[in-house]
């Protein structure tokens, strides 16, 4: 048995970026905050209640309100000259009101769910801008190969006039245990690229991008004879 074993680094994963954006991701739809029928001061309180869950950064995890569908309590955005009913959602937590010259924040209030909350259609409302949402732990075990080898009788061999024989089986990729739980294989995390420097192939280590495959476990078998 032969077993690979990462621990520390991190990846970022282009396909979960991608994915939220589009809205196509089941961990984006994992993270939405469904309000129910509350709204306006008792949401507000809710959330504030519950702020460690629903308010805070916690790594990776940007928590959102509402959802794309009339089941997750989306709330209506305009879109254009569009009015949506549903399909909004909002970032829990303060936003700025306003601005010095310098950039710098003059005033803040709540986005909460009251009123003044800044609503965003759900497939845009997703960190794009920066990769902390998709960056993912590298980590990972594999059992990369089994083998099972068979010493086939003396005397059975002798009747083929060879003085040993062996069976074997073996396999690959058995087993895959990730610390980020994605479906994504941390080896995976490279894209290649045209090259600026020379001709060819690079290779941009540590984003992965489309790099998921279906996990296929090969089997093999072998005949050692010796005469």
């Amino acid at each position: 048995m032969t077993f690979d074993w990462r621990s520390g680094g991190d990846f970022v994963s282009q396909t979960y970026r991608y994915g939220e954006e589009h809205g196509n991701s089941q961990r984006f739809l994992d993270k939405l905050i469904n309000p129910g029928n509350m709204r306006g001061e008792e949401l507000a309180g809710y959330l504030k209640a519950n702020q460690d869950a629903m308010i805070r950064v916690n790594g990776n995890y940007f928590p959102l309100v509402g959802g794309p569908t009339p089941e997750y309590n989306g709330y209506p955005f305009t879109y254009g000259p569009y009015t949506l009913p549903y399909g909004g959602v909002f970032i829990p937590g303060v936003r700025a009101t306003g601005y010095d010259p310098q950039g710098n924040p003059t005033g803040y209030a709540e986005n909460l769910g009251g009123p003044g909350t800044l609503t965003l259609p759900y497939a845009g409302s997703t960190t794009w801008s920066f990769t902390r949402a998709f960056l993912f732990p590298a980590s990972y075990l594999k059992l990369r190969e089994v083998a099972f080898s068979y010493d086939i009788p003396s005397g059975i061999v002798k009747r083929i006039g060879a003085r040993s024989a062996g069976l074997s089986v073996y396999s690959r990729n058995i087993i895959l245990w990730t610390a980020a739980r994605i479906g994504v294989d941390p080896e995976q995390a490279y894209q290649p690229a045209a090259g600026v420097q020379g001709s060819g192939i690079q290779f941009k280590q540590g984003i992965e991008r489309y790099n998921v495959t279906p996990w296929s476990i090969p089997i093999g078998f072998k005949l050692n004879l010796t005469f």
